[in-house]
């Protein structure tokens, strides 16, 4: 009995160990796999409330300028993305001008969003995943210019069509 209980207590010891090193490793010792990681920051605005700065009813990029080289704006989103009879759920983000440029992503088919795809009335485009370009379209090159029909959680029974502009 003595002995099963000191292997049982070395053996959660060791995962114990073995769990936080990999927990530190991941967010603390490795770096971000962006370019640049360094000077990349997430700063967070909460909408008017107790905790706002005095006056302040919107953060105004243009007043940071001097120090914010890529001010983008990103929000998550599941997504149903039907095609034919089938719908599957996918998370995604929508994103402001230079998210891709920002984060020094590279997009290994088609393009990047133009600053011409943020204008008002533009036709909506989509950067897809590159397991999503494999599963869904088989790595086929001729899904970029694709339309894919979607309908965000957010937003039900308003249904939006995103032309595939490129493959992350």
């Amino acid at each position: 009995a003595f002995t099963a209980v000191a292997i049982a207590s070395l053996a959660l010891g060791l995962a114990l160990a073995a769990a936080t090193v990999s927990v530190l490793n991941a967010y603390l010792i490795r770096s971000l796999p962006y370019p640049g990681a360094e000077r990349l920051y997430h700063v967070r605005y909460a909408p008017p409330g107790p905790w706002e700065p005095r006056g302040m009813t919107g953060l105004q990029w243009a007043s940071v300028a001097d120090v914010v080289e890529f001010p983008v704006a990103s929000a998550g989103e599941s997504f149903y993305v039907t095609e034919g009879s089938v719908t599957s759920a996918l998370r995604g983000l929508r994103v402001t001008q230079g998210f891709v440029e920002g984060l020094g992503v590279r997009v290994v088919a088609g393009r990047a969003p133009a600053r011409a795809d943020f204008l008002a009335g533009s036709e909506p485009v989509a950067l897809i995943g590159h397991s999503m370009w494999r599963e869904r379209f088989g790595s086929d090159p001729g899904a970029i210019g694709r339309v894919i029909r979607t309908e965000a959680e957010s937003r039900p029974g308003a249904p939006e069509s995103f032309r595939i502009a490129g493959v992350l």
